[in-house]
């Protein structure tokens, strides 16, 4: 048994199996590792050799003493096969680590009594067969060792998987595993991209897509899907431009290359994609390249992980069968709605400038009459107008007395107003804003002016269906491309009337809470725009119409009316104080502030 649990993990020493060893037994294998080492390896076996042919001859002389014949040879046979042989390989092909750590002790004083002897014949050994290499294995047997040995070592299936292709890597060629050609997707180098081809591409779920000109073996260049995300379908883009600016490098590989070549080359960060080709000689013509499919990074990692790789964007699962996924297909015209789809929005800087100059500027937007909090997400609602100026077409805003029920307030872009009866022109520009008696008149007529719970549950229809009644005598023509604020009076009235929910709170502790004044601006604004219709005016109503016209540069706060019988321009209305629903405080002496005001800031144009 000494023999055995010592040579044992000898002879079946190999790098890994060291290692292993001593992570798992590392009390033993401190014990045995110094025996175990290079340059005393055959010194050990020829001591331990020497042991056991000592130990059968003593026996079987042992056995011929107290025996005589055939018994003393039967007797001996039996004995050093079963004590000797049988019972320590059995042992120690288990526990030969832990057996030979627990008799290191004996196998010292053994290499120490036949060091005369043995030492001598292991260097001989040495000489003439040099270094032992231990047990080398191929690639098939190999292969075979982890299979058949999956049921008892910690190995998964998956891993023993990997194991197997990646061994049998340098077998296959990239011709195994490509896609062909006829089986690729790929783009005109004539294509548009437009809706209908972008939808297409993104539907199909590849990253990398092939782009040919005339014939689909001629493929010229590559399109990675990533390329489309600065290109709008509405420009119909033509796919040439965006292949030559983004010009990727295409890779080309032969059909019979290894797929551990391929591995490499791919390795290098030019491309995931090669076009796989071949040498035609068929014909009587020179042989040419032959473009017969494609091969990809992923292709080569299903091989060795011996498995499909299937993501959130595929759509089939195997090219080479063909086998489609199961999966819901988007449906991207979605997308393509019309305009509801296409809200222009305005930037967080020029929405900033816009809410101070409308709280601070415009007096119906102050806040004695609209919250801060509720203006804010007013601002942030689909108010804003991204006006194209194109030559013969209407680039009116505003229409000499034709009825207006919005409000403008200029964020970008010029304009020309036409006042008055001599037809004055006027050229306006950025945080200039008209209409403000649409908003004014709605709001006196629909709002109360002292309002409570009580009132303003009363008007939840009524202040939503009134008509306005505010012709401007005016025109506002576009002369550039625009971008504006339209508020309608509806959309004014509903954040007034969140404001008053705001401020007179059902109970103490929803006062200062923004989530519910957010919740009854969505429902008053989604009632504003149920109720919203065509402005309509009888004739019999027009006599009675304001007539006015709002103009006011950035930082004045001021209106100027163009009366039908006088050339003087009031910067000031006369009825604006009344128009407006004061506070309580406000609503004194606003008569005697009013004609002061007026007095104060008339001039002439």
């Amino acid at each position: 048994m000494l023999d055995q649990g010592v040579i044992t993990p000898w002879l079946d020493y190999i790098p890994d199996s060291k290692e292993w060893s001593r992570q798992r037994r590392p009390d033993d294998f401190a014990s045995v590792g110094p025996t175990l080492a290079d340059d005393v390896g055959n010194f050990l076996l020829c001591t331990l050799l020497l042991g056991n042919v000592l130990v059968n001859s003593t026996l079987a002389i042992l056995f011929e003493d107290l025996t005589s014949g055939p018994i003393a040879v039967v007797a001996s046979t039996l004995g050093i096969v079963i004590f000797g042989e049988i019972i320590p390989q059995a042992i120690c092909s288990r526990h030969g680590l832990a057996v030979g750590a627990r008799t290191i002790l004996l196998t010292y004083i053994f290499m120490v009594i036949t060091f005369p002897l043995s030492f001598p014949i292991s260097k001989i050994l040495d000489l003439i067969l040099g270094e032992e290499l231990g047990t080398v294995y191929n690639r098939e047997k190999l292969r075979e060792l982890v299979t058949m040995t999956k049921d008892y070592n910690e190995l998964a299936a998956d891993e023993v998987n990997i194991i197997t292709g990646a061994l049998e890597l340098t077998k296959k060629t990239v011709g195994d595993i490509m896609t062909k050609i006829e089986d690729v997707y790929m783009v005109d180098i004539n294509a548009v991209l437009d809706f209908e081809t972008m939808s297409t591409i993104v539907k199909t779920g590849y990253t990398r897509i092939p782009v040919y000109e005339e014939e689909r073996p001629n493929i010229v260049a590559l399109l990675n899907v990533k390329d489309l995300a600065f290109v709008d379908p509405d420009d119909k883009t033509p796919l040439k431009i965006v292949c030559k600016f983004y010009n990727h490098p295409m890779l080309f590989a032969f059909e019979d290359s290894k797929l551990d070549a391929m591995l490499q080359e791919f390795k290098q960060g030019h491309s995931h994609l090669a076009i796989v080709q071949r040498v035609n000689t068929e014909g009587e013509g020179d042989p040419f390249y032959e473009t017969v499919g494609l091969v990809t990074l992923e292709d080569i990692i299903e091989e060795i992980i011996q498995s499909e790789i299937v993501d959130e964007t595929d759509t089939v699962i195997d090219n080479r069968n063909k086998r489609c996924l199961d999966k819901n297909k988007r449906d991207f015209s979605y997308f393509n709605q019309p305009d509801a789809f296409h809200k222009p929005t305005i930037s967080s800087q020029l929405a900033l400038a816009a809410y101070q100059f409308l709280s601070t500027t415009v007096e119906p937007f102050r806040e004695d009459f609209i919250s801060k909090h509720v203006l804010q997400r007013l601002i942030r609602q689909d108010i804003a107008i991204n006006h194209v100026y194109t030559e013969n077409s209407n680039n009116f805003i505003y229409v000499r007395g034709k009825v207006a029920d919005y409000f403008v307030l200029l964020l970008q872009g010029k304009v020309e107003v036409e006042a008055g009866k001599e037809n004055m022109l006027f050229e306006g520009g950025p945080f200039m804003y008209f209409g403000i008696q649409a908003l004014t008149n709605a709001s006196s007529r629909s709002l109360p002016k002292h309002p409570s719970l009580s009132s303003i549950s009363s008007t939840d229809t009524a202040a939503y269906n009134r008509p306005a009644h505010y012709v401007p005598d005016f025109s506002v023509k576009a002369t550039m491309n625009l971008q504006y604020l339209k508020i309608t009076r509806a959309q004014y009235i509903a954040a007034r009337r969140a404001t008053m929910v705001e401020r007179h709170p059902r109970s103490p502790a929803a006062a200062g809470n923004n989530t519910l004044t957010d919740d009854t601006f969505a429902k008053e604004w989604k009632r504003a725009h149920s109720h919203e219709s065509p402005v309509t005016v009888h004739a019999s109503q027009e006599h009675d119409l304001n007539k006015s016209f709002e103009v006011s540069p950035l930082g004045e706060g001021s209106e100027r009316e163009f009366t039908s019988d006088t050339d003087t321009i009031d910067l000031k209305l006369d009825s604006y104080s009344n128009e407006i629903p004061l506070t309580h405080d406000q609503s004194k002496n606003s008569s005697e502030n009013t004609k002061q005001e007026t007095t104060e800031r008339s001039t002439l144009l």
